[in-house]
């Protein structure tokens, strides 16, 4: 299958007052943090896939007293690129670019693997889990939509609201009723993912955490003054 993946400026300038702290952190990466603080040892190496601009790590420094040693990659260079610059005197931080498809490390590289608000935007996940897991020495955090069964969900875009579409509403849809843009927003069932996992660390332990420790207020608030925001995800040709 042919993809592209793309960027917004929108919502790559989000990511980026987050990250210098002009806007609150994500409910998100406050969760994330206390979780791993709960495992992290000292001197763990830290991978961050699907990095965006660093917005996660400010939160996981915020949070885990212990030294750790933070490596973000992004497919987007755009992203990698503001990071570097941002974080250029944060000792033990790293960014680069890299695919989630072919992680560029060696097998083991990282104590701690997390993939946070990415893999429901890919195409398909079986092979992005399995690079998770393969750079993985012990831990891997994903945060992903979930549930009983399995939903393949397009978000149809069309250039009324979307800077970056050709599309106009009019031709949204084919006449064999495929759309002409889209995004995915999928949900993978427990069973699948568990499937998944095993089939790549056949004696591996796992566990699914619903997260109900957010602060909905914050994010509409949030919502409400950064207005309509584009998402950073992958368009099908």
């Amino acid at each position: 299958m042919n993809y592209t993946r793309i960027w917004t400026k929108n919502y790559g300038t989000l990511m980026l007052k987050r990250a210098q702290g002009k806007l609150p952190e994500m409910e998100s990466s406050k969760n994330v943090s206390k979780i791993l603080g709960k495992v992290i040892s000292k001197k763990n190496k830290i991978l961050d896939v699907g990095c965006g601009v660093g917005h996660y790590y400010i939160s996981l420094k915020k949070r885990i007293k212990l030294d750790f040693e933070y490596v973000g990659i992004d497919v987007i260079g755009e992203y990698v690129k503001k990071a570097k610059i941002l974080f250029k005197d944060e000792k033990n931080v790293k960014f680069s670019k890299g695919d989630i498809y072919e992680i560029p490390f060696q097998k083991n590289s990282f104590d701690i693997v997390m993939c946070n608000n990415f893999l429901h935007n890919l195409p398909s996940i079986a092979k992005p889990i399995s690079e998770l897991l393969r750079v993985s020495k012990k831990y891997v955090l994903i945060r992903t939509l979930v549930g009983e069964r399995s939903f393949r969900i397009q978000e149809v875009r069309n250039s009324k609201w979307d800077v970056k579409s050709k599309t106009y509403p009019a031709r949204e849809f084919k006449d064999n009723g495929e759309p002409t843009e889209y995004n995915f927003f999928n949900i993978y069932s427990k069973d699948y993912l568990k499937s998944l996992i095993l089939r790549n660390v056949p004696n591996a332990s796992y566990k699914f955490v619903f997260d109900i420790s957010f602060n909905p207020k914050a994010i509409i608030n949030s919502a409400k003054k950064e207005g309509k925001l584009q998402n950073a995800t992958t368009i099908i040709d």
